[in-house]
């Protein structure tokens, strides 16, 4: 018996939940041969396994990407980040995929290219990240947007930095950071933001130093 979508009165309405709620129904329903869900294609599989990789990673860099990526109206910033990643970010072959952490994009850039040259971090008790501003003669002044950071420990699958450390103009900043081993696999991406544009530079990534 199918379920309608209207009842002409209430007792058509209640005769119809006693029918499905008797044990006679149920037992009836319960031998009914179920359909058999094909398996998936390995095109299927290697679809899967690529997004099931890609969502956790961007999943754990949430907080990065609400800043660093401009908002869309329906589609969320990690969703925005999961069709970035899964076209341009993703090596290897199934099941073994791995992502290209220098291919990670955590910023849009609608002010066109990070704006700092040489820059380097280097973990210790904290994290030291020193840079040099590249001032644009006659330019934008740019001194006063805000440099972002995140640090991802890829062997704990953590993030250990994500946030706001200093003015571009500062060219150093020092701040904590969660524990590590030096041993860890650790990769940093930065980028500018301006309040007043509200917009951010394209996202750098940087190669980490570990010290003793």
């Amino acid at each position: 018996m199918k379920l309608k979508k209207h009842y002409n009165n209430i007792f058509e309405a209640l005769e119809h939940a006693e029918i499905i709620n008797s044990k006679e129904y149920k037992d009836y329903m319960a031998k009914r041969p179920k359909k058999k869900k094909k398996p998936p294609t390995e095109a299927q599989r290697a679809h899967y396994a690529r997004f099931g990789m890609v969502n956790r990673f961007a999943g754990k860099i949430t907080e990065a990407l609400r800043v660093g990526l401009e908002s869309q109206k329906y589609v969320t910033h990690v969703n925005t980040a999961v069709k970035m990643y899964m076209k341009d970010a993703v090596c290897g072959e199934c099941p073994n995929y791995e992502l290209d952490y220098a291919k990670v994009k955590i910023a849009d850039g609608q002010l066109g290219s990070l704006p700092i040259r040489l820059a380097e971090i280097i973990l210790s008790d904290v994290a030291v990240l020193t840079w040099r501003w590249r001032e644009v003669s006659g330019g934008k002044d740019e001194s006063m947007h805000q440099l972002y950071v995140l640090l991802y420990n890829r062997t704990s699958d953590s993030v250990m930095f994500s946030g706001f450390t200093s003015q571009l103009l500062d060219k150093r900043a020092e701040f904590a950071v969660r524990p590590y081993q030096k041993s860890d696999e650790i990769h940093c991406w930065v980028f500018t933001y301006s309040k007043d544009l509200r917009a951010t530079s394209n996202s750098q990534y940087l190669k980490v130093s570990i010290m003793d």
